[in-house]
């Protein structure tokens, strides 16, 4: 605790712990490491975990066959964060492989981290356990059938699936005791799975943008109303004729009115207005259509319409009349202009 506050004529002193000769390169190589892991953005110091690391199972009995496997699965994931920079190795989300292919659903895997979950919960402190009791340590769980999806029902999976933790602690704790791990007659292969930092940042964005709208949507209500509501009783339950006819006075709200003045005649202090019957008279019934059709005279309407057709008939006899009149005007200009030019030639 005293190490970075001793001073030695005005100078602070830098204390290391001593080292025999033989730890001497593992500390260099953890010092290292530990350097590599403050710059490394892209965690690539977790490529080969839940791989080649066996020796930190809790299942470390591994067949070679597996071992092999395994290899082959750390090297092209080395090759694809070589290839796009854009690709970091996640804290937080696992890849499972080699998982049972039939009756095997999403609430299966949960259940297997669940049983592990229990444990790492109880290996802290009262305090820790009362924390991670409140999160939620499992936030998302879904397994990739054959068409692509993760959401098929009825078909076979493809022995691959993805679980996101919480935290970076978390899922390291699961990913080591279930690798390994017999399920089903089949031995499960963890790691933690490769994502591009592109769709993180669109997600992340879509997420703000989403926040801030439904922050500009909520209208917050003043508390005095809140207060008001809250002190203001029932209206069935006041039985103050006084009371009530203040409110009834002081009320904006039509049906608020009306329920006020229910409880005022219940009460006896109003009168209830008097249902005044009206008669209904029938209506006379109607001749049929062939007796009416003889009754009916020609009237004023009928008059008038002859004498709009006959002056809609005038209208157009005008049209053709003048019509006719511009045709015969055009046809003796066309032969005055035609003798002209005859006799231009004649004359030549």
């Amino acid at each position: 605790e005293l190490l970075d506050e001793l001073e030695l004529n005005g100078r602070r002193l830098i204390v290391v712990p001593a080292v025999k000769r033989e730890d001497v390169g593992k500390v260099k190589e953890e010092s290292s490491e530990r350097k590599k892991r403050m710059f490394d953005r892209r965690n690539t110091h977790l490529t080969r975990e839940g791989l080649t690391n066996i020796e930190d199972f809790a299942n470390s009995a591994v067949a070679e066959s597996e071992v092999q496997r395994r290899q082959k699965y750390a090297d092209a994931k080395g090759e694809n964060l070589r290839k796009n920079p854009n690709y970091r190795v996640s804290l937080t989300r696992l890849r499972l492989r080699n998982l049972p292919k039939k009756d095997f659903k999403v609430e299966d895997l949960k259940d297997t981290f669940k049983n592990v979950l229990e444990e790492y919960i109880e290996s802290k402190s009262k305090e820790e356990k009362a924390k991670l009791k409140k999160q939620k340590l499992i936030i998302q769980a879904k397994i990739m059938y054959e068409d692509g999806t993760s959401k098929a029902e009825g078909e076979k999976s493809r022995g691959l699936g993805y679980v996101e933790m919480a935290d970076h602690d978390v899922a390291l704790y699961c990913e080591r005791a279930l690798n390994n791990f017999p399920l089903k007659g089949r031995r499960l292969i963890i790691d933690f799975a490769l994502e591009d930092q592109r769709k993180i940042l669109k997600r992340e964005k879509k997420k703000e943008s989403f926040m801030k709208k439904t922050e500009v949507k909520k209208v917050e209500k003043p508390r005095e109303k809140k207060e008001t509501r809250k002190e203001e009783q029932s209206i069935a339950e006041i039985n103050d004729a006084k009371k009530l006819k203040e409110m009834l006075r002081k009320c904006g709200s039509r049906g608020k009115k009306q329920r006020i003045k229910k409880k005022l005649i219940a009460l006896g202090e109003m009168k209830a207005p008097e249902k005044v019957a009206v008669e209904r008279k029938e209506a006379p019934e109607e001749e049929p259509v062939e007796k009416l059709a003889g009754k009916r005279k020609p009237g004023k309407n009928k008059q008038i319409e002859n004498e709009i057709l006959e002056l809609r008939r005038q209208g157009k006899q005008k049209k053709r009349n003048e019509k006719r009149k511009s045709d015969s005007k055009f046809e003796e200009l066309l032969k005055g202009y035609l003798d002209k030019i005859s006799k231009s030639l004649g004359d030549e």
